[in-house]
């Protein structure tokens, strides 16, 4: 259905990058984010954070180089991720912000319904 390298998905809208997300996750059992004594974030609209997850490290590494400068890719094992982040972050209000581009912007989930889609 997809492409078999995330980079390609890049020039793919904020849903369609998702499914790419979902997909390609479930499969890896990996996720990817941006750290640097930190986890980047993004904010939405609503001022709502939301933790920056990619589905590889590649895409990770290009969107630090264009909008984290000092941040380097960290995996997250799926299984970690659904385990023990999804209700942290709800427990803080924060969203996840999937696989953002250097020229688009994330989409924004809430972390239950990743979790849904993930398992």
């Amino acid at each position: 259905m997809y492409r078999s390298n995330s980079v390609n998905a890049m020039d793919l809208g904020p849903d369609e990058r998702y499914k790419f997300f979902v997909s390609y996750v479930k499969k890896e059992q990996l996720l990817w984010g941006l750290y640097n004594s930190g986890w980047a974030e993004a904010t939405d609209e609503s001022e709502t954070k939301g933790l920056i997850v990619f589905p590889e490290k590649d895409t990770a590494e290009a969107y630090a180089k264009s909008d984290f400068d000092g941040y380097t890719p960290k995996e997250i094992k799926l299984s970690s991720f659904l385990e023990r982040w999804v209700d942290k972050l709800m427990g803080q209000s924060y969203n996840i912000a999937v696989f953002p581009t250097p020229i688009d912007a994330p989409k924004f989930v809430d972390p239950y319904s990743i979790r849904d889609d993930l398992n």
